[in-house]
């Protein structure tokens, strides 16, 4: 079972059906994974994995039933520490402690050890409701759940290092969390991509996350002062960049010529824009010649990228308004553009920044033609 953050329930369910295969979801931030998993990857907006999960009854008399059953299945001989998450409002009637001390006092009875300061193991109880504050849209109706299980920890390779420790570092740098889930956006079916291609590298923060997972990258970036940095924050964290890997200078529109053909590529980036970038046709032209070179180099790759656009549009059923301008375009003219280049646009899930200002993260697959 996984445990999401709460910054955007629908984007983390759709990390976890992409990495995981899993759409299993019993509240907007949990979802039941196969326990067969490789969970060497996890989902960057995940907070924690649960081993061996339950749900729990809603109510409380019928708890210590539950939780023998639950043991009879899952023993626990280590010593350990019950302790409790709250996401939302919680679940109506159940209080922490309370439930806290069953839980516990049916594990202690079987022979178990309680740990507060430096358990063997730790059983997280998750008592989930409704948001407790405005969110973005969700088609998922957040209704109280309880379950709890052995919290497995989650590792996440962007929290190692931030960007602003880097040797080279500019204030536009990608949030490397976002780099991350980005990527998560590129997997078929639980399989990453065979290669990662970036023509806008900047500081190198995709790169960096590609290399995390083991997957190969091909970067590249217009100003040769951001190759540079990109390669110095590469090699700071990873000692040198492997033979697979490369970074180049070179424009967005070049790459075809520059990377060759590919196959099961997935370009993923975050295209240059100004601050009024929603306005800006030039933004527009670099984006959609970048579309057009990945075109060439696999027709029947991915892309992933995140657009600007302005947060006055409602988003009332989820979709955005075609009128809603991106880049300096209608978002139903760029949707048509990048479908006459060959790749249809399956995913488009909006994020605000702040007032005036949010992004489109897309997810396109090509048609296999080049147009």
């Amino acid at each position: 079972m996984i445990v999401g953050s709460g910054w955007h329930p629908r984007l983390f369910r759709e990390e976890v059906l992409r990495i995981h295969g899993s759409d299993q979801a019993i509240h907007p931030r949990v979802v039941i994974a196969d326990q067969q998993n490789n969970f060497d990857v996890t989902c960057s907006h995940s907070t924690m994995i649960l081993d061996n999960a339950t749900i729990l009854p809603m109510r409380v008399e019928e708890i210590s039933e539950s939780i023998r059953q639950w043991l009879s299945d899952y023993p626990i001989n280590d010593t350990f520490a019950v302790r409790t998450t709250i996401l939302g409002d919680g679940v109506p009637g159940y209080k922490r402690r309370n439930i806290e001390g069953i839980i516990g006092k049916e594990i202690s009875d079987r022979g178990a050890v309680v740990d507060l300061n430096d358990p063997e193991l730790t059983v997280r109880l998750i008592l989930a409701g409704a948001a407790d504050q405005p969110q973005h849209p969700d088609p998922m109706i957040s209704e109280p759940i309880a379950v709890i299980g052995i919290e497995n920890q989650v590792h996440h390779p962007f929290s190692n290092r931030s960007m602003t420790s880097m040797p080279f570092f500019k204030p536009v740098t990608l949030d490397p969390r976002l780099a991350s889930l980005l990527i998560s956006m590129a997997y078929s079916e639980g399989t990453p991509p065979s290669i990662i291609i970036d023509p806008f590298s900047g500081t190198g923060c995709i790169p960096i996350q590609a290399h995390h997972r083991g997957i190969p990258v091909l970067a590249s970036d217009l100003d040769p002062e951001m190759i540079k940095g990109s390669k110095l924050n590469f090699e700071d964290v990873f000692g040198k960049i492997p033979a697979e890997s490369a970074f180049h200078q070179s424009d967005a529109s070049k790459i075809g010529d520059l990377w060759g053909e590919r196959e099961n590529a997935a370009f993923i980036f975050d295209p240059p824009y100004a601050r009024n970038s929603k306005t800006s046709s030039d933004a527009f032209e670099v984006f959609i010649s970048a579309c057009n070179a990945a075109s060439k180099i696999d027709p029947e790759g991915r892309i992933v990228t995140i657009l600007p656009t302005s947060s006055e549009y409602r988003f009332d059923d989820l979709e955005i308004p075609g009128n809603a301008e991106v880049l300096g375009r209608k978002w139903s003219d760029l949707i048509d553009e990048m479908e006459q280049i060959g790749w249809q646009i399956e995913l488009a899930i909006m994020t605000r920044v702040h007032r005036s200002l949010s992004r489109i993260i897309v997810r396109a697959v090509g048609h296999g033609t080049q147009k």
